[in-house]
């Protein structure tokens, strides 16, 4: 179960990431001790996966802006830690270990089509 403290940056990371990829994203994913509820406020980083549905031109910049304003609005994240995958590589058959594993262990926050 998500800690109370950090709903409100997750609330706020759905809306931000919807309203910036709206026709690219796929799925949001978070995990690491956020996703498992045993997150130290202020030492602990936020791990999030995201899948979009294909390649977006300067996504790291824009990645990088997203998770600015949110460290500036919730002093008590250190870091958010971002990783991307594309759709067509998820659902590929060859990176299903991969994948597949991964995503099993995450804690979905934006129900996607994955």
């Amino acid at each position: 179960m998500i800690q109370k403290a950090y709903q409100p940056i997750l609330k706020d990371l759905i809306s931000v990431f919807a309203r910036e990829f709206t026709i690219e994203l796929d799925s949001l994913y978070v995990y690491g001790s956020v996703a498992k509820g045993n997150a130290v406020v202020g030492q602990s980083d936020l791990d999030i996966c995201v899948v979009f549905k294909h390649n977006i031109q300067s996504l790291d910049q824009k990645i990088a802006e997203i998770k600015r304003s949110l460290i500036v609005r919730y002093p008590y994240i250190p870091k958010i830690d971002v990783d991307v995958g594309y759709l067509k590589d998820v659902l590929d058959e060859k990176n299903k270990k991969r994948w597949g594993a991964w995503l099993k262990f995450f804690v979905p926050i934006f129900m996607g089509e994955i």
